[in-house]
């Protein structure tokens, strides 16, 4: 296991159709990686979409460990879209460590480790 770091942890929560330009604007800032959670449902001012099955439709959230330096310039990413559509970010202090990521190997049945490279 690496040493802990300090980063931030972000938590973007907007409707499916805003994902692609959320994954776009981290893909931009440099984000090493992040994770999207589809179909988050919760309680709030903004009326939650009825069920359907169309993720377009339903809110998403993304999460990223980013260094403190990449929150400005998402913020400013962001704002835009929250200004016309609903939305929410969420930036906490985060002490992470990312162990080497595991890749399958289709013909032995068996892991390889790979070393991720972090700024």
């Amino acid at each position: 296991m690496r040493p802990l770091r300090c980063m931030k942890q972000l938590r973007i929560i907007v409707l499916g159709k805003h994902r692609s330009f959320i994954m776009d604007l981290l893909d931009q800032v440099q984000a090493t990686g992040y994770t999207v959670l589809c179909h988050r449902a919760g309680h709030g001012p903004v009326p939650e979409p009825p069920f359907i099955f169309n993720e377009l439709e339903t809110f998403v959230m993304i999460t990223a460990m980013v260094p403190e330096d990449m929150i400005q310039p998402i913020l400013a990413g962001v704002a835009p879209l929250f200004g016309r559509h609903a939305g929410v970010m969420f930036v906490s202090d985060l002490a992470g460590s990312r162990p080497p990521e595991r890749v399958p190997v289709a013909e032995a049945g068996q892991t390889a480790e790979v070393s991720i490279t972090t700024r």
